[in-house]
């Protein structure tokens, strides 16, 4: 990976002329990218949220519901089969939710410094 300024602005010049754009206006839709790139990052964190707390109330729900104690043997049958639901798409939430914890900082720098974002990118 070239660490010099002028290996920097000859990946520029030799992106923007197979684009067929000039240097500054590759370098601007660039940056504006990190910030659109940052938004649906917030948007996948938001949904993430929001399964995450719907997630917790089907488990307060069925929990309340499994404490009743005249059930039939299908009823029990079907409440072990939900849980089992449970704990899987829980494993699934917990990694997810993990992940984006991960890298939330990245996000962060999207919107604080989107000029270093650009960077990288142009380095991938």
């Amino acid at each position: 990976m070239p660490k010099t300024d002028a290996a920097l602005a000859q990946v520029l010049t030799d992106l923007s002329q197979k684009l067929g754009v000039t240097v500054e206006h590759l370098w601007a839709v660039l940056v504006k990218q990190a910030f659109i790139s940052g938004i649906s990052d917030l948007f996948i964190y938001t949904l993430l949220t929001v399964i995450a707390v719907i997630w917790y109330r089907g488990i307060n729900k069925l929990s309340k519901r499994t404490k009743k104690s005249d059930k039939s043997y299908s009823d029990i049958q079907m409440e072990e089969g939900i849980w089992a639901l449970f704990i899987v798409s829980g494993a699934i939430l917990l990694v997810s939710s993990i992940c984006s914890i991960c890298s939330f900082g990245a996000t962060l720098g999207k919107f604080l410094n989107p000029e270093f974002w650009a960077l990288k990118q142009i380095w991938k």
